[in-house]
């Protein structure tokens, strides 16, 4: 997913650009906002509490989080539902587990947090966001079990 969102901003084409500045994801400056959840309008809309980003920012943080996608960072990255050679539904939610054991996993999560929100992602239809405060579903299965 790093390495697709890294071609489609390195490739993006006039066409492109203009639809992401239409779209409200590109500023008229050239650079990328950031999009939070709006609940009264049920859509994505510019968070003005952050910056926006340049490309080329984009592609060195897209860049440093590839180089540090290691198994010593990364202890699990599944999708939630079994994947299928034709798959329906207008969404597959993946799960990526960060250690926190080391330096390096902490830059990780980081540079997570920087791309969190990011509208550039919807260039390949991606979305990220921190799991919630409630328990995973297998802890929660665990809690009744022991109740």
């Amino acid at each position: 997913m790093i390495e697709q969102l890294t071609v489609a901003l390195r490739d993006l084409t006039q066409e492109q650009r203009g639809t992401a500045v239409e779209s409200g994801w590109l500023s008229s400056a050239g650079t990328w906002v950031y999009q939070v959840w709006s609940h009264e309008k049920h859509s994505l809309e510019v968070d003005s509490t952050r910056e926006p980003i340049t490309s080329e920012y984009l592609l060195k943080v897209l860049g440093e989080l590839k180089q540090l996608a290691t198994s010593e960072v990364i202890s699990a990255f599944f999708s939630n539902r079994p994947m299928t050679e034709h798959m329906q539904g207008h969404m597959i939610v993946f799960q990526l587990d960060v250690t926190f054991r080391k330096p390096v996993a902490h830059r990780f999560y980081e540079l997570l947090e920087t791309m969190q929100g990011q509208a550039s992602m919807q260039l390949c239809g991606l979305q990220l966001r921190k799991e919630g405060f409630r328990r995973s579903p297998a802890v929660q299965k665990l809690a009744e079990l022991l109740r």
